[in-house]
């Protein structure tokens, strides 16, 4: 793989861009996924064990803050009630607002 070095030895970021798309659109990098982090102050997960099984549930505060947060912002964004048009493709006719009976209600 050459290197793209524009006038004065400056980088060429947008043709190193491109072929890093490119490689990766034709398979050439292969997937990476970094290994988790671990605290300097030791690790954050608790294990705790699960009565009736042998199995050990691996409990992370940061993952369920992090779920919590999620879910929250989901919440908020969901809207309650959205407008529908009828006849939204009719051409010459000035478009009205929606009535109260057209408007569809989140159960």
């Amino acid at each position: 793989m050459s290197g793209k070095l524009l006038k004065g030895g400056e980088p060429d970021l947008t043709t190193a861009a491109k072929m890093v798309l490119h490689d990766w659109q034709r398979g050439k990098i292969p997937f990476f996924v970094p290994p988790p982090q671990q605290n300097e102050d030791g690790p954050s997960k608790i294990t705790e064990p699960v009565e009736g099984s042998g199995e050990e549930v691996v409990s992370s505060d940061r993952a369920a803050a992090a779920m919590k947060a999620i879910a929250g912002i989901i919440s908020s964004q969901q809207t309650m009630n959205v407008p529908c048009q009828k006849e939204l493709g009719r051409n010459g006719e000035d478009s009205e607002l929606p009535e109260q009976s057209d408007l569809l209600v989140k159960d």
